[in-house]
């Protein structure tokens, strides 16, 4: 059966997420590091990667919708065999209703070890279009991925070198990735007497 075309956006949306979040996070991790000093004596700089501030929505609207995603837990294993249909591997999960709404947080002003440090991430209000995840429930068909992982953060920071014999650095926060809950898409909010995207009347 051929695939919808809002299937296939959402099968794009979370194979374009998966490829560029770890990309864009080292790449705001770079950035951070290299602003470090001027930001404890300037107390503000700007932060490479945005951050998300997510709200609950009520009501959401159950799609019940089957689609396949493909990420790092579940990567592509092979080609089409059949023009117009998805490759090899992935997950299979049935999208539900819709839970939260994030939107981009312009600021974020955080105070450790005495010093307040504020990132700046973007404009206020933001001027795209697509600027907000939408993040809809989903249920997985297979088991948990129960990978560990290190995370590493402004909360939990790269602290020194791998280790020897560790590909890992120092730091950070050990955690094990259970089963995937939401899939968040690029979404446009609108408010009565404003303009959609955040633009000015």
């Amino acid at each position: 059966m051929m695939a919808t075309p809002r299937a296939w956006r959402l099968k794009v949306v979370g194979l374009v997420v998966a490829m560029l979040a770890p990309l864009a996070a080292w790449q705001g991790y770079k950035g951070i590091v290299n602003s470090l000093g001027e930001a404890r004596a300037q107390g503000r700089f700007i932060g490479g990667v945005p951050h998300f501030k997510c709200y609950v929505i009520t009501p959401g609207t159950a799609l019940n919708e089957p689609v396949t995603l493909f990420d790092q837990f579940h990567g592509i294993e092979a080609a089409p065999t059949v023009p117009g249909q998805p490759p090899a591997g992935g997950e299979s999960v049935v999208v539900r209703a819709p839970s939260l709404v994030c939107t981009p947080v312009s600021e974020k002003c955080r105070t450790a070890d005495s010093v307040t440090r504020c990132e700046v991430f973007g404009d206020d209000p933001p001027v795209a279009v697509e600027d907000h995840l939408k993040c809809y429930d989903i249920t997985p068909s297979g088991p948990p991925v129960n990978q560990a992982v290190t995370m590493f953060d402004q909360f939990h920071p790269m602290t020194g070198p791998p280790p020897s014999g560790s590909t890992i650095p120092q730091g950070g926060e050990s955690v094990t990735v259970r089963t995937p809950q939401f899939l968040c898409a690029p979404a446009t909010k609108c408010i009565a007497g404003q303009r959609c995207g955040g633009s000015p009347m």
